[in-house]
């Protein structure tokens, strides 16, 4: 049962990880290739959500992806 609860999403936000939605959609933003400056996200952590406006992003390169 321990296994269970801190592989649910719920534990998994509680260890620090957040999960970050496009506000419009809902859809999971998983690269900053899914973003535009000035549009609204929303990131779900352990205990509230972070309602933000995107501003320029620099993509990060990293070797062999």
């Amino acid at each position: 049962a321990q296994v269970l609860e801190a592989l649910s999403p719920l534990g998994v936000l509680a260890r620090g990880y957040s999960l970050t939605v496009d506000v419009k959609t809902g859809k999971l933003i998983t690269s900053v290739q899914e973003v535009a400056p000035g549009q609204t996200i929303k990131t779900k952590l352990a205990f509230g959500e972070i309602h933000s406006t995107v501003l320029p992003t620099t993509e990060e390169i990293v070797p062999g992806r």
